[in-house]
């Protein structure tokens, strides 16, 4: 992914992950910043704890399939349309478990902290993520950390769109040159 956007990078730009994408959104800055590519105006990450933490997931990956859909069930983010419908789940659940799969995967091991401006956003109502888990994040960073909570639980971009939005918009504003 990283030697994908580098040629991209002559433009300001700020990088957003939601869940496991925080993660993911977190481990690219890393990765950028290691190749000595320009840094991102800004990091917003939503609704995952921060690193040094637990998987909020669990270890299902591996499980049989009655056992890990209803892993999947209690993270409430898949439509029971979806997980009802035998068809789509043959084709979902195998990048599913791939994604699982790769979070238990992550090291959780120290790095610099990143000298980026960051904003974390929390769910008011998140049943996978405590406000502390959220708040955790500020150590990985050397520059500004805005904490936030969307109302919402943990789908909160889905909950209050506008609210993520107005956010990100707001921190971008602020990240502009006068």
């Amino acid at each position: 992914m990283r030697d994908a956007l580098l040629p991209r990078l002559d433009a300001p730009y700020a990088i957003y992950g939601h869940s496991l994408g925080a993660l993911l959104a977190f481990g690219l800055a890393h990765a950028l910043r290691d190749s000595g590519a320009p840094a991102p105006e800004h990091l917003f990450l939503a609704a995952y704890p921060a690193p040094h933490l637990h998987n909020p997931v669990g270890d299902i990956a591996g499980l049989p399939e009655a056992e890990f859909i209803e892993g999947l069930k209690r993270l409430r983010g898949i439509p029971e349309q979806v997980l009802a419908d035998s068809e789509l789940l043959n084709v979902f659940l195998p990048s599913l478990r791939a994604e699982i799969a790769l979070l238990n995967s992550y090291v959780r091991e120290g790095r610099a902290p990143l000298a980026v401006p960051a904003t974390i956003l929390g769910g008011t109502h998140d049943h996978v993520v405590a406000a502390a888990e959220i708040d955790a994040w500020r150590q990985h960073f050397a520059g500004a950390v805005d904490v936030r909570e969307i109302d919402g639980g943990h789908y909160f971009v889905k909950d209050a769109p506008r609210s993520v939005v107005d956010v990100v918009l707001a921190r971008l504003a602020l990240a502009q040159p006068a």
